[in-house]
């Protein structure tokens, strides 16, 4: 994956779910800046909003955004900053 041409990678974290699947570091793997996208931010408890922040700070996600594709919470952020 590091071969490939981006200029951005996204670890995505479901915020409801209980397994962490990011090591930590894992970031600094990539040679592009890494952001950090917490979904399901309408349905997460606000305990589950943290640790997920957390657990993306932890593996190194330079910018972290909570979104909801329910509510459209974030979305619009999110959208301004890929661009």
């Amino acid at each position: 994956t590091t071969a490939t041409a981006a200029d951005l990678v996204l670890f995505l974290f479901d915020a409801t779910q209980e397994r962490f699947m990011y090591s930590p570091g894992q970031a600094y793997s990539f040679p592009v800046p890494v952001i950090g996208v917490v979904t399901k931010a309408d349905i997460a408890t606000p305990k589950q909003l943290a640790d997920a922040k957390e657990l993306l700070e932890l593996a190194g996600a330079t910018t972290i955004f909570t979104v909801s594709s329910v509510s459209g919470e974030g979305i619009e952020a999110l959208t301004e900053y890929l661009k």
